[in-house]
């Protein structure tokens, strides 16, 4: 345990119950509709590749959540926001999938995983020391899985190479969906954390004293602002799946919607 970790959980606690609460209300409301919800065989026209694709990314979004959550209760806000950007990842392939094109899209975004499959295998081939993992079976597979995701495809599998949203990169996207707010803000403040820049977060120079003050400590600092922002994606992920799918959870979401005021920018 990192010194006043214990101390800090107890501050969040006490401090900052009503957001910790606010968590776990649409955390629960989340996991009731990814379990109770009709996801296989709801109406005909449905596809099945698009309902496991976005099963499958909702359940990694709840989990990022509950992730993000137990960090912010034991006052670990930095790490916390790193996996904001994961979450808002997974809510951008769920939104562009729902948005236009379905099948079309869930079937780039599983081109588009294979091939980064295909990529890691011919990485190892050209690592030494990695080279025997990988085997002609695995090479083989890997590229059945391009090929047999390509067959579906309507654009050349170039253009979802770079991205699975065939526009070349997740800024291109969050434009697309009309949420480049969030990704200026919520995803372009949590790269610091993720790409290992934020230093200055964790240690200071005294250059009177001539010593280095470490943050070690976990903080009951920023909790709010970083649970309000993770519960605003899960919110909008969700409530765009319940729309489209039409689960009829609306009433059990619309009393969770996060309110401007409590989302930093």
């Amino acid at each position: 345990m990192l010194p006043g970790e214990a101390e800090a959980a107890d501050q969040i606690a006490r401090r900052h119950c009503r957001a910790m609460d606010a968590m776990t209300k649409l955390h629960d409301v989340a996991v009731q509709m990814l379990i109770e919800a009709p996801w296989l065989g709801r109406k005909r026209g449905s596809s099945p590749v698009v309902d496991w694709t976005v099963a499958g990314l909702f359940t990694k979004a709840i989990k990022t959540f509950r992730a993000i959550q137990v960090l912010c209760e034991r006052g670990l806000t930095e790490d916390a926001t790193a996996l904001i950007r994961i979450l808002y990842e997974t809510h951008a392939a769920i939104a562009f999938i729902l948005q236009r094109n379905s099948k079309e899209r869930a079937d780039m975004y599983h081109a588009y995983a294979a091939m980064q499959d295909r990529k890691m295998v011919e990485h190892w081939m050209r690592t030494r020391g990695l080279k025997r993992k990988a085997t002609k079976r695995h090479v083989e597979t890997s590229q059945k899985l391009v090929d047999h995701w390509g067959s579906f495809l309507r654009v050349a599998l170039d253009d979802v190479k770079r991205h699975w949203s065939g526009k070349g990169s997740l800024e291109a996207t969050a434009k697309a969906l009309r949420g480049e707010v969030l990704y200026a803000t919520v995803y372009r403040h949590g790269s610091a954390s993720v790409h290992a820049t934020d230093f200055g977060a964790y240690v200071q120079a005294n250059r009177k004293s001539g010593t280095l003050v470490i943050a070690l400590n976990p903080s009951p600092e920023n909790v709010n602002g970083v649970a309000a922002v993770s519960r605003e994606i899960l919110w909008l992920t969700a409530s765009r799946i319940d729309q489209r799918f039409k689960f009829g959870f609306d009433r059990c979401l619309r009393p969770l919607k996060v309110k401007k005021r409590d989302v930093p920018r």
